[in-house]
């Protein structure tokens, strides 16, 4: 299930633009399943039914799994001129498969925009046809840890002391953990658009440093401890980096059009 809500309000005051948006978002999934098994069915007419009459191998099995995520969100684009612009963002997001508690994380995120092309002292020049430059912070969540990651769960042991069997109960492998929370990574970015001749040429520089904190993983435990892992916010990450890209259109006339596209990274 994916319910998504968006709405949109623009206003301009003159020289002064703005257009908020609001977002409401629901997903959820939902898994079952049964089996049932028999083995050397004494009438074969009975196919797969009444399979509690097979005289072997006669199993039973279940499962259930749910998960979802409740999200809001509130974005301001703002322009003064379409040369300055600002964009300022906040998301919410309430994710069941973490510990409670621990299940709302939010996600602020801003951004401005300088349109140094469209100034008045870039208008004299016909080299240069269009320079923008970017500089952007926001966070971003990951909850991505498998369903019911964070419980304790029981599994059932069949046990046999002699001729008697009875049944035993142990502690699934995954330890469950009432603190594991969100992942969180916050990234800068520096970027910079520029265009020659006309726009014939388009090039674009970025820099970009993300850094990754409570990083969600599982951690192994000793053998004696009679459980295999559980899922901990521990250890933080660091990626950085440049990415460059150019773009000509070579050949742009009557039905022929020839562009070119150049990408560097680091």
């Amino acid at each position: 299930i994916n319910w998504d809500n968006i709405l949109t309000y623009q206003k301009s005051i003159k020289d002064h633009s703005f257009v908020f948006t609001a977002l409401s978002s629901f997903v959820e999934s939902l898994s079952d399943y049964g089996t049932a098994q028999g083995e050397g069915q004494l009438l074969p007419s009975q196919l797969y039914f009444a399979l509690g009459n097979a005289p072997t191998n006669i199993a039973i099995s279940s499962g259930f799994t749910k998960w979802n995520v409740l999200s809001f969100a509130g974005r301001l684009n703002y322009s003064y001129k379409g040369k300055y612009l600002v964009t300022l963002t906040n998301r919410t997001d309430g994710a069941s498969r973490l510990s409670t508690g621990n299940k709302w994380a939010s996600f602020p995120s801003a951004a401005v925009a300088w349109q140094i092309g469209d100034e008045a002292f870039m208008q004299n020049q016909k080299l240069i046809s269009g320079l923008k430059l970017r500089l952007s912070y926001g966070v971003a969540g990951n909850s991505g840890i498998a369903p019911y990651g964070t419980q304790s769960t029981l599994t059932r042991v069949p046990m046999a002391f002699g001729e008697t069997s009875f049944q035993g109960f142990t502690f699934s492998p995954l330890l469950g953990n009432p603190d594991a929370g969100w992942e969180l990574s916050g990234s800068k970015n520096l970027g910079v658009d520029i265009g020659f001749l006309n726009n014939r040429l388009n090039a674009t520089l970025d820099i970009y440093d993300t850094r990754t904190n409570d990083l969600l993983l599982p951690r192994g435990l000793p053998p004696t401890s009679g459980v295999k892992t559980v899922y901990q916010n521990i250890g933080k990450t660091r990626n950085n980096g440049v990415e460059f890209s150019l773009n000509s259109v070579n050949i742009n006339k009557n039905n022929l059009k020839w562009v070119s596209t150049l990408t560097l990274s680091h």
